[in-house]
């Protein structure tokens, strides 16, 4: 569940190119609920997506992934509530590496006897965390 209350961010405030993204929005998503962002250029959708997933600080409301409010949490500790996938994939970790060429250099790292496989990455959950960046505990 995703619940974002009454989120705003302005970007250079107070200077003349003070530019106000998001101003009290509030969105309310269930699990298994589809939802898509659409908007002209400068409308806030990346900013919306940078707030939650906390490459932005909003200047007011809360975030709350799951129950867990993640408003003040930095993006790092955030990784463990949600995924995300960019545009951009150059923006990522890794850009310069091919998806084949990471799952090769976890699998050699972590001795698999085939490192081609993916069901065998898949069945290794701390391999497949590591593959995709994302924290384990």
């Amino acid at each position: 569940m995703l619940d974002i209350k009454s989120i705003s961010k302005t970007f250079n405030a107070g200077t003349v190119n003070e530019k106000t993204a998001l101003n009290g929005l509030s969105l309310k998503l269930e699990d298994g609920d589809f939802v898509t962002v659409i908007g002209g250029n400068g409308a806030g959708k990346s900013t919306l997506l940078n707030a939650v997933a906390g490459v932005w600080p909003v200047d007011e409301g809360i975030i709350e992934i799951g129950n867990v409010n993640v408003t003040k949490l930095p993006e790092y500790r955030r990784a463990k509530y949600l995924g995300r996938v960019f545009q951009d994939p150059m923006t990522g970790t890794a850009a310069d590496m091919q998806i084949e060429e990471k799952e090769y250099r976890q699998c050699k790292e972590q001795q698999c006897s085939n490192p081609k496989s993916q069901l065998q990455i898949a069945q290794k959950p701390d391999l497949l965390f590591n593959i995709l960046c994302l924290p384990h505990y």
